[in-house]
């Protein structure tokens, strides 16, 4: 029926279960390591291409395929067996932390150093597409789950410094670097001496962000996320026209509906940074009509509508922002505003009060709220005593003390 015969239907099939086989291994051995022994081994991959190595390196030089069949796997073992005695027994029964992840990124790093293509004559991983692709995905994960290994990203970008993919995660790790959330963390944790997070100050890990993008997107002009992450840096920046002007161009050159969700969002807010009102609302209907399930265009748009003392509409999606996430601790909050400013100060202070349980229950350590104006909060929570610690900008930093 498909004009296969049957030896290559065979040969398909044996080859399916051969890699099925290969993936299954890999993946209990990921398991056991990470679910039984909570340690995070990311040479794991490694480890099996060098094995392929050694394969390959003994074959040539016995001209002996079962033999280096047998040897291959034992050598592996002899170097993974001194691996763990030295590097990997330390942190058995030790929680996932910062120095547990940062050795195996570490050794890792270091074996695929010794990646030679086959038309080299000595190491290369430059010129490899697996090396390549490694530490794409490496760096998309570490974003993804916001588990930065810093070194780990200057050494992608040391070795493939034009790289779209890698110079825009690398930039989108800055960006994030400058978010409330982390400078907060940053600001309030407690490190042993010596010891240092490696990041700047928000403007400046913005203005880091703000030349990657550009690079990713002069080495891929048709970069539509690059344009628009490029978008939302630069209206942080204070500088709302040329943010603007990425967005729109970053909108006319997808037709992804989440991007040009987020283009749309990005859009109102460099609007609004701009004081024009109706461009800033039109962008935030858009957004909407595209994502009418988002909270973050709901909570826009309200705040916006607020701004213009259109009160009944704002609290409409305000509301609308809380019946699809209860938990959301701006709707709350901005909810709790706009009650304020029409007099309903019970109502107005049970939604301060939820917003400050879910914020000290999410994070007990420190509170980090972006609003011009924290309205005496503090004073009018219970249980709670809140005093500031320093400010930038319209970031008010709060610290709780129970």
């Amino acid at each position: 029926m498909f004009d296969v015969s049957a030896s290559a239907l065979a040969a398909q099939i044996f080859t399916g279960l051969v890699l099925g086989g290969i993936f299954v291994l890999l993946a209990i051995g990921l398991s056991l390591i990470f679910g039984l022994m909570t340690v995070v081994n990311f040479a794991h991959g490694a480890l099996y291409m060098l094995g392929a190595y050694f394969g390959v390196f003994l074959l040539g030089l016995t001209k002996n395929f079962w033999l280096s069949l047998v040897v291959a796997p034992l050598m592996v073992f002899v170097l993974g067996l001194a691996i763990e005695r030295v590097l990997v027994r330390p942190l058995y029964g030790r929680s996932i932390d910062i120095g547990n992840v940062a050795v195996h990124w570490e050794l890792a790093r270091m074996l695929l150093d010794f990646v030679k293509p086959p038309e080299s004559a000595r190491p290369a991983p430059t010129r490899d597409a697996m090396v390549r692709q490694w530490y794409r995905a490496t760096v998309a994960w570490m974003e993804q789950h916001e588990d930065h290994e810093i070194d780990h990203v200057d050494r992608a970008h040391e070795l493939f410094p034009d790289d779209p993919d890698v110079l825009f995660l690398t930039a989108c790790m800055h960006e994030t670097f400058a978010s409330p959330h982390m400078q907060s963390a940053v600001r309030s944790a407690v490190v042993p001496s010596g010891f240092s997070f490696g990041l700047g100050s928000d403007r400046a890990e913005l203005r880091k962000a703000e030349g990657l993008f550009r690079r990713a997107i002069a080495a891929r002009p048709q970069f539509a996320e690059a344009r628009l992450r490029l978008g939302r840096v630069l209206t942080l920046l204070g500088q709302a026209t040329p943010a603007a002007a990425e967005l729109r161009k970053a909108i006319d050159s997808t037709n992804d509906p989440l991007l040009l969700y987020y283009g749309h969002l990005f859009l109102g807010a460099a609007q609004e940074a701009l004081s024009r009102f109706d461009e800033a609302r039109a962008a935030y209907e858009r957004a909407l009509a595209l994502r009418p399930t988002h909270v973050d265009a709901h909570v826009n748009l309200g705040r916006l509508l607020h701004e213009a003392h259109e009160l009944r509409l704002a609290e409409e999606h305000y509301r609308a922002a809380l019946a699809l996430q209860p938990s959301d601790v701006t709707a709350l909050f901005n909810l709790g505003v706009l009650m304020e400013d029409q007099q309903k100060a019970e109502e107005s202070l049970s939604l301060y009060e939820e917003a400050t349980r879910l914020v000290v229950a999410d994070s007990p350590d420190i509170w980090v709220y972006n609003t011009v104006e924290i309205r005496g909060v503090a004073d009018r929570v219970k249980d709670f005593k809140f005093s500031p610690v320093g400010s930038g900008g319209e970031m008010r930093w709060i610290k709780l003390a129970n």
